[in-house]
């Protein structure tokens, strides 16, 4: 009896031994695995779950741009972070930094003076900022909208912007800081000032565009009438001609001083799915949306024709913005920022935004 006891106990024990020697190995595995994922895993959390370039400011002669990002952190309950950030136009993966990192702007506009932009803000708030004194604090306008604008346009000479938001386009004398005048109501979808003249534009709900009086708001003429409101303007460099993109995609270009359309006898104009309309600095190209969202169509004014076709973000284009004649740079829902040659059919340089190290 005592002996089968003892072998009993021996097979027992023999059971046991590889019980905990199979544990261990397990355990060994599960912990080399981990030392070797878990730093790849805390990079991946510390990564937003998606970023977006939402403008770009190019600095005329220079690398370094301003950038407004908007991206969402992994693990922050708190939504969408809005944030502008300096960074160059150098390398696949630009350092970024934050700039006045307690703004939370939702779009910006050029002002008349070099340098100068400015901010709108999610709480209604605008400020002025010196994109040549980067280090400076942001000045903050007297006046103060209901709600966050999405649109700025400040006139040539200096004195008047237009912030336009949801409901009302207010425009502010910039002698004061305040608002001069305003129309409410939701009656303006976007608006633009023309770049010579105190005067800008506004395109109504109802598909009319209007040329108004800066200083005063009074109506001047209606330029043109649509089926469509217009969701998109942008002037030619000189004033001469007015782009526009309306809500139902179709791109118009009109003669400035007749309203009458400038594209060919017969031909209604281009079609896209999204609102960019941007002109070259000599006015002499056009770009558009092209026939997807990811895509832009490249328009030569002295021909008429499209030159090309641009292809290559993964998501949705948000705007474009010329380093000069030849070189585009064109942001999206991607993250990335692209630099194309539009006299060469090379692909494009692909810069990636990368904001771990300030998200986390």
């Amino acid at each position: 009896m005592r002996l089968v006891l003892n072998l009993c106990e021996w097979q027992l024990v023999r059971m046991i031994s590889a019980v905990a020697l199979s544990l261990g190995a397990v355990l060994f595995f599960v912990v080399t695995v981990g030392l070797v994922l878990l730093p790849a895993d805390v990079e991946r959390l510390r990564q937003p779950l998606y970023l977006s370039v939402i403008e770009c400011r190019v600095q005329p002669q220079s690398e370094r741009t301003l950038s407004l990002l908007w991206y969402m952190p992994r693990l922050d309950t708190k939504g969408w972070v809005h944030q502008l950030a300096w960074h160059d136009l150098r390398g696949e993966r630009p350092q970024v930094e934050f700039a006045w990192p307690a703004l939370e702007p939702t779009c910006t506009g050029r002002g008349a003076a070099p340098g100068e932009l400015f901010v709108g803000c999610w709480d209604g708030t605008l400020w002025r900022v010196d994109l040549s004194q980067p280090k400076e604090l942001p000045r903050r306008l007297p006046a103060r909208l209901e709600m966050a604008p999405h649109v700025l346009s400040c006139s040539a000479d200096g004195r008047w912007l237009a912030a336009l938001g949801p409901q009302t386009l207010e425009v502010i004398d910039l002698s004061t800081g305040q608002t001069a005048w305003m129309i409410g109501g939701g009656q303006v979808r976007t608006v633009a000032m023309h770049p010579r003249e105190p005067r800008l534009v506004v395109a109504r709900h109802t598909g009319e565009y209007a040329e108004l009086e800066a200083a005063t708001g009074a109506n001047v003429r209606i330029l043109a009438s649509f089926e469509e409101p217009g969701i998109q303007l942008a002037f030619s460099p000189t004033g001469d001609r007015l782009a526009i993109v309306a809500s139902g995609g179709r791109h118009h270009l009109l003669d400035w001083s007749t309203g009458r359309s400038a594209w060919p006898d017969g031909w209604i104009g281009p079609y896209s799915r999204s609102s960019i309309v941007q002109f070259s600095p000599s006015g002499d190209r056009l770009i558009t949306g092209g026939e997807s969202v990811d895509s832009l169509a490249v328009w030569n004014l002295r021909t008429m024709r499209m030159e090309r076709e641009l292809h290559g973000h993964e998501k949705a284009i948000n705007g474009v913005s010329f380093l000069d004649e030849q070189s585009l740079c064109s942001f999206g829902a991607d993250g990335t920022i692209r630099i194309w040659n539009l006299d060469s059919d090379a692909p494009p340089r692909v810069l990636t935004i990368d904001v771990t190290a300030q998200a986390s």
